[in-house]
């Protein structure tokens, strides 16, 4: 009777110790998976920083004066008091603007024969 009460009692502290061993591995491994997630999380944080930095740089530079001048300038066509603003009509192309547009092949010919 002891002899079997003693074995009773080892299977139950092996069983207690695989079930522990097994919950202990199973806890490691979640928390090794959760360290990479960690780790994917704070180089998509630096990522975002860094876009975060640009869009204010360039915020910074569209909400300057120099540039908001030059927008309506250029875009705009405004001008600041006292300037005149000049307008010259495009020339149009003639035909001896326009050089002969040629394929390559015939090009060649032409510069050899």
């Amino acid at each position: 009777m002891s002899m079997l009460k003693s074995r009773l009692i080892t299977t139950v502290i092996l069983a207690l110790g695989l079930y522990l061993i097994f919950n202990l591995s199973k806890s490691t491994y979640d928390l090794w998976q959760r360290k990479a997630l960690v780790k994917e999380a704070q180089e998509e944080k630096k990522e975002e920083e860094k876009k975060n930095r640009e869009l204010k740089g360039k915020l910074e530079f569209v909400q300057s004066p120099e540039f908001i001048e030059k927008e309506a300038r250029e875009k705009l066509g405004l001008a600041k008091p006292g300037e005149t603003i000049v307008i010259i009509p495009p020339q149009e192309a003639t035909q001896s603007d326009v050089a002969e547009v040629l394929p390559n092949w015939k090009r060649w010919w032409k510069l050899f024969f």
